[in-house]
């Protein structure tokens, strides 16, 4: 998965399908999920660390609503969707999220 944005943009939904290894939908079903950024090989300083909200469970889509600040930082970054349930915690894939810089 890799996303585009650009800097500062802001107002609009982000959408993510959750899936198995084998390209099945992952059941969100009793999961919270955050999706949390960083710098590019830098784990330990978040720079995103936001609440997704679920759009249909059982097909594994959710969605994030981008606010002023979310990405005010250009350059290249890993993220992931980090989902929890009664003490269990999965993560999906990291994935690449680039953030240009805009005129």
């Amino acid at each position: 998965m890799a996303l585009e944005l650009k800097k500062g943009d802001n107002g609009f939904d982000i959408n993510f399908t959750v899936t198995n290894s084998d390209g099945t939908a992952f059941n969100l079903t009793g999961y919270t999920i955050k999706w949390k950024m960083w710098p590019k090989n830098r784990p330990t300083r978040l720079i995103l660390d936001v609440t997704v909200t679920i759009v249909s469970a059982v097909a594994g889509t959710c969605k994030y609503a981008a606010v002023a600040g979310d990405f005010d930082l250009p350059g290249l970054f890993d993220a992931e969707l980090e989902m929890t349930q009664a003490g269990v915690k999965v993560s999906t894939k990291n994935f690449e999220v680039l953030v240009a810089d805009s005129a």
